[in-house]
């Protein structure tokens, strides 16, 4: 038996005896490709996820229909420059650095990155724009 969208009486035919709204007609057409789409926010979120970020900020620049959302094309590319930031510094760290010494400064700017990261996810989750100093305005120049 179907219901009224509206006042959720029975139906008996293609009105509402209860509200006189007529039948809505069920969607026509094929199912969008690729199942359900993430909501914005959360993929923004995703862009900062450690250790994995970089892959997935890189796979929503390149997938439709995220590639076409601004917020979530800023999200992905401060990722991507943050990570970029991120190898070059913990490559110059270990070049010019004794071993023992770089060995225990990239323990602890690891969590501290991983805190971070955290903290620029949940930012993302709000739907709140957090624009670092340097590559926050490239970003959103890119996007």
């Amino acid at each position: 038996m179907a219901f009224c969208s509206h006042c959720g009486s029975p139906l008996a035919g293609d009105f509402c005896g209860n509200c006189g709204k007529p039948l809505e007609a069920p969607p026509t057409g094929p199912p969008p490709p690729g199942g359900a789409e993430l909501a914005d926010n959360l993929a923004s979120a995703l862009c900062y996820i450690p250790a994995a970020g970089l892959i997935i900020a890189i796979v929503f620049l390149a997938v439709a229909p995220y590639n076409q959302k601004k917020p979530i094309r800023f999200h992905a590319w401060q990722s991507i420059l943050l990570h970029v930031v991120w190898i070059v510094a913990v490559v110059l760290l270990d070049a010019l650095l004794p071993w023992s010494v770089a060995y225990r400064l990239n323990q602890l700017l690891h969590l501290a990155a991983v805190i971070f990261l955290v903290f620029l996810m949940w930012k993302a989750y709000q739907n709140e724009k957090v624009v670092l100093p340097v590559i926050g305005p490239i970003a959103d120049k890119q996007s």
